[in-house]
């Protein structure tokens, strides 16, 4: 099974920010959001690994080929680009968000 390297787009990144500042509101203790998103990267890292067998997702037409893993109450959408796995989202699954892809 092939691994691939694994970027984070600037749009992931400022969805796990928003999704940790709202755990850390919600909560208030800064060791549930740093939980959420140590294990967040865990998750992804080791689905890296054979990232090309998950099942293409087009969102819309014209869309590149999108997959998708589901982590929690979230869905991560990601690319593949040669060796590359491009992590470019991480939304509420409850949410009806396609058109942000």
């Amino acid at each position: 099974m092939k691994r691939f390297n694994v970027r984070y787009a600037e749009t992931f990144l400022w969805d796990m920010i928003d999704i940790t500042l709202y755990l850390l509101d919600k909560t208030e203790s800064v060791a549930v959001s740093k939980r959420f998103y140590d294990n967040t990267l865990q998750f992804i890292e080791e689905r890296s690994f054979g990232a090309d067998s998950y099942e293409p997702y087009y969102p819309y037409d014209d869309s590149p080929e999108y997959r998708r893993l589901y982590y929690g109450n979230y869905t991560i959408f990601y690319v593949i680009d040669g060796d590359d796995m491009d992590i470019r989202r991480i939304l509420w699954s409850g949410a009806d968000d396609i058109d942000k892809l």
